[in-house]
């Protein structure tokens, strides 16, 4: 079995990534979500965009997941090849690493799934001609897990805003009470 990370809708804080860095270095807001390392990373600074109850999983707008250490822990016990652990400057006290997801498998079911694609002429509603045929919007996702390989964490080829956790993932993260968190399932 294979879940999606959601997060809960609660009393739970929101973050939002800075435009840049305290050097005044522009942010690269998509560089946490491409499922590619970042070379040389320095702390990415966060600011509380609503106030709210710290919670050990923060997705945020633009892709970037800030998550507690102890999230961080959890998660590269079981998947250490599949993360990068990046740090997180947040006004608290606690330690905060962004969870860059790295492998990013061809694996949705799309005849299972329920998708809504861009359509193949680009002409018929002027977006960008590399969209063309791919999902525009995913009602209801539905993943292959023979073909995901060994991966305990992901992000599906052609819908990288979901990170997909294994069972034993979500198991450690379950045992571990992890706040802010959801689990979808997203197998069959």
């Amino acid at each position: 079995m294979f879940y999606k990370l959601v997060m809960c809708n609660d009393a739970r804080w929101h973050l939002a990534i800075a435009r840049q860095f305290p050097s005044g270095r522009d942010v690269d807001i998509w560089a946490y979500s491409r499922c590619e390392p970042v070379s040389d990373p320095e702390s990415v600074p966060f600011d509380v965009d609503v106030e709210g109850e710290p919670v050990d999983f923060s997705p945020t707008a633009f892709g970037a997941t800030v998550v507690s250490e102890r999230f961080a822990d959890a998660v590269h016990a079981l998947a250490p090849n599949d993360i990068q652990r990046i740090p997180a400057t947040v006004d608290s006290p606690q330690t905060w690493q962004i969870l860059n997801v790295l492998p990013s498998p061809n694996c949705i079911d799309h005849s299972s799934s329920v998708i809504q694609y861009y359509p193949d002429d680009p002409a018929e509603c002027g977006f960008s001609p590399e969209k063309a045929g791919q999902p525009r919007g995913v009602v209801k996702l539905v993943i292959s897990p023979e073909l995901v390989g060994e991966h305990h964490i992901f992000r599906p080829a052609q819908w990288q805003v979901a990170t997909i956790v294994s069972e034993q993932i979500k198991n450690a993260l379950t045992d571990l009470r992890a706040t802010g968190v959801e689990f979808w399932p997203v197998t069959a």
